[in-house]
């Protein structure tokens, strides 16, 4: 059995899971979840570290040049190079095997993301800004329930 989740939904389930009030069993099962998914979070930065490295143009220290918040890339091809592989990397899988060590933790943390009393989705009080914030954690919330759903 896997438990598969896109590294672009890595972070914020993260962020979320590290929100939620738990005790005891679950606490311990949730952190130990997390320390794993940080694992990954770290060599998915370590790449994309990479990536910029690779096409963009350096300023006069060797760093990544920006430009209004841009980077500059070396060549257009360099800049439709990087958007494609950066692109293929938020969509890789992350592929956590379910052991005799883990399921116990995995079935608990199936249960806080599927059972949640959390409101997810936009409100009528909220500004625009924190609508489109809320949708789009209502989207990826989505993406966490499935993977931990579609384990097999």
């Amino acid at each position: 059995m896997t438990f598969k989740l896109k590294n672009l939904y890595i972070s914020s389930f993260v962020n979320w899971l590290v929100m939620q009030s738990l005790k005891g069993q679950y606490s311990r099962a949730r952190t130990r979840f997390v320390t794993t998914l940080q694992a990954r979070l770290k060599e998915y930065q370590k790449f994309l570290t990479e990536l910029v490295e690779k096409y963009t143009e350096k300023d006069e220290k060797g760093k990544p040049k920006v430009v209004a918040t841009e980077y500059q890339f070396k060549t257009d091809k360099d800049k439709e190079d990087y958007i494609k592989e950066l692109n293929d990397l938020k969509n890789e899988e992350f592929i956590l095997d379910i052991t005799d060590a883990n399921k116990g933790d995995i079935k608990i943390i199936k249960s806080i993301t599927l059972e949640t009393n959390y409101e997810f989705g936009p409100k009528e009080t909220m500004n625009v800004e924190q609508m489109v914030l809320a949708t789009r954690i209502a989207v990826e919330y989505n993406e966490w329930c499935e993977a931990l759903e579609n384990i097999k």
